[in-house]
This record gives structure tokens, C-alpha cells and sequence, in this order.
């Protein structure tokens, strides 16, 4: 299994609840019938023919999103990716939050409703306009050139994916296609 991240804008409207936690509802988590691209050195191990190229496309099938939704249900939220996955020993560490529940839209995209318990974050939220969402996760990796229905060559493709985390960064991979 390979981590990997994926990112998309939260909303800019902060509501907060009676205890003071920042809610945002409906939030888009990740999508599917994508294709991410990674370095070449975000990889554990490449096949031959792929070792020279700086940019590896990873196809995100959307039966594969649509199979693993529920993998990407009640998830720490973390302040960038932590070095290490999110687990039972180290949660405080790292946790800010909470994903609930996650659901498959049909425009193939995975939302939930987030909530920032975290004080400092809180306020980090407030102050800037936009963030990003990044779902810390690993999957198989199948190195296996093809073509989107939409004609995008990509090297490999993506199956089993297996939530881990949803970390705040400042920026991710999936870019302005992935706007609230």
C-alpha cells in the first residue's frame, strides 16, 4: 500500500456550535474519475519504465472511490500530514478535530461534515479566505498505463483505498477543480 493525499477548499463561512467548535457541513473530501499526480520520489517503488519520468498520473476509478467511501468515515483532522499514519498511540498528538460520517455524491465526489475542535485552528480559520482539505490515505497502486473516458492518459490507477487522516494544508493536489 502506497499513502497518499488528496486536497480540496473548505468552505469559507465558519459556523461555530453552542461548545465554540468550528462546523462545516457538506464538505468535499475527495473525488473520484480523477487523476492525481504525484513526483516520481512520493513512490516507495516504481517499475523500470517509470523510474526516469519527474511526474506520475494516478487514476482514481470511480468504482474504487464509490467501494471505499466508508473507509474515509469518522477520520482525525490533522494540521498538515503528520509524518506517521494517525493511530490509537499517537492521536493526541495530532488530532484537531474530526470527519463524520462520509458520503458518495452522484458528481463523484466523497463530502462529510467536519469539525475543528481545536482553539488555535479555530482562529487560523477565521483570520485567512481560503483553505485546503487533503485526505492522508493509502492504497494499491496499480502500475498500469491507460486512458480516461475523457481521454487522459495516466500511468497507474488507485484500488483499496483506506482513509487514515483529513489534514489542513495550504495547498494541495487537486487545485481549483475541487472548490467549494
Amino acid at each position: 500500500m502506497t499513502f497518499i493525499t488528496d486536497t480540496h477548499k473548505l468552505k469559507d463561512k465558519i459556523t461555530l456550535n453552542q461548545n465554540g467548535y468550528a462546523v462545516f457541513e457538506n464538505v468535499k473530501i475527495a473525488k473520484a474519475n480523477n487523476i492525481q499526480q504525484y513526483a516520481n520520489y512520493e513512490f516507495e517503488e516504481l517499475p523500470e519504465h517509470l523510474q526516469d519520468k519527474e511526474i506520475i498520473n494516478v487514476y482514481r476509478p470511480f468504482k474504487e472511490v464509490k467501494k471505499s467511501v466508508k473507509n474515509f468515515s469518522v477520520l482525525p483532522i490533522t494540521d498538515e500530514h503528520p509524518s506517521e499514519d494517525v493511530n490509537p498511540f499517537n492521536y493526541l498528538d495530532h488530532y484537531i478535530g474530526f470527519a463524520t460520517e462520509a458520503i458518495f455524491e452522484n458528481n463523484h465526489v466523497v463530502s462529510s461534515s467536519i469539525i475543528i475542535t481545536d482553539a488555535d485552528m479555530i482562529a487560523l480559520l477565521q483570520s485567512k479566505d481560503s483553505y485546503q482539505l487533503s485526505c492522508g490515505y493509502s492504497a494499491e497502486i496499480v502500475f498500469e498505463a491507460g486512458t480516461t473516458k475523457s481521454g487522459e492518459p495516466y500511468d497507474a490507477y488507485m484500488r483499496n483505498l483506506e482513509g487514515n487522516h483529513v489534514a489542513i494544508v495550504s495547498r494541495g493536489k487537486c487545485g481549483s477543480t475541487c472548490k467549494l
